[in-house]
């Protein structure tokens, strides 16, 4: 009896096995599918890095930001990083261009301090989406640049979220660099209405990003998602003058770009003890790799 038991309950196995075989793919093309129609809206995303600019008191927090020093940015040597800037005010981080009485421009930038990345992401942000307000005002070739940038200054890969446009005031560009080269690839110029605030936010979690204005994504070009790059990036904030304006009289002399917040956010790494399996067996669920990929997301 008990061998009888024994081999029924190993047959039993067989069609078990079957199933196995049956199912497990077809979940797997399930799983898949979640993914294509759900896209990155699903990802469950940790905030990793913040700043209000609510302490005018104690104006930059320099934990968090290293603003640029003093230096020539331009070929031509007729304008450069000025720290002077750079200030907190009112509530907002607020980045300055000017012209002094030579004639020559000074513009205001920083990017993200190494403490104020942590150990965590040291060399920068893999996958990330990044959220700031900003408000600038209408000006020709002269305004505010937001840029993911790569530590160790290279421009590749580099992904624009804002970027002045010369000759128009209500014109800004977006670009992605997701060759091995230091000068843009892919540039794309989008409507935006000037002097109003504005919410901007860009992901990046399958090699290439996506950008979105006041909730609205913004097309890119298709061979942004062919070019994709995941090395990392961190954030990079100032001002750019247009070379035509270098030595000719501006709309403006001094202008100022106004930002509410920064937010920067991972995919949050959430620990699966069931595995992959376990995953797919509890509902429609996205497998996201998490910053390092040691963890998986599920969404």
């Amino acid at each position: 009896g008990e061998y009888e038991h024994t081999h029924a309950f190993e047959m039993m196995n067989v069609p078990l096995c079957l199933l196995v075989l049956i199912f497990v793919p077809f979940l797997l093309h399930q799983h898949t599918c979640v993914l294509c129609m759900h896209g990155r809206s699903s990802i469950p995303w940790e905030v990793v890095f913040e700043d209000e600019f609510n302490n005018d008191s104690s104006g930059l927090d320099t934990s968090k930001w290293h603003p640029y020093p003093r230096g020539v940015v331009d070929d031509s040597n007729n304008f450069e990083w000025d720290p002077a800037g750079v200030s907190v005010r009112g509530g907002n981080l607020c980045l300055r261009i000017w012209k002094n009485s030579s004639n020559y421009w000074h513009v205001g930038g920083l990017g993200q301090s190494t403490i104020g990345l942590g150990e965590r992401f040291s060399t920068g942000y893999t996958d990330f989406r990044v959220e700031f307000g900003m408000l600038f005002s209408p000006a020709s070739g002269i305004g505010p640049y937001a840029t993911m940038w790569p530590l160790d200054d290279s421009g590749s890969p580099s992904a624009g979220i804002v970027q002045p446009v010369d000759g128009s005031g209500a014109r800004v560009a977006t670009y992605w660099n997701g060759d091995d080269h230091a000068f843009q690839v892919d540039r794309m110029e989008y409507e935006i209405k000037p002097g109003v605030w504005h919410d901007y936010r860009m992901e990046r979690v399958y090699g290439y990003p996506q950008l979105f204005v006041d909730n609205v994504m913004i097309e890119t070009p298709s061979t942004w998602e062919e070019n994709q790059n995941s090395r990392p990036l961190i954030l990079a904030l100032g001002g750019e003058v247009h070379k035509a304006l270098l030595n000719a009289s501006a709309p403006l002399s001094d202008y100022t770009t106004y930002i509410s917040y920064i937010r920067i956010s991972v995919p949050a790494p959430i620990y699966n003890p069931g595995g992959i399996l376990a995953s797919l067996l509890v509902g429609p669920h996205i497998l996201v790799a998490g910053e390092g990929g040691d963890n998986v997301a599920l969404v």
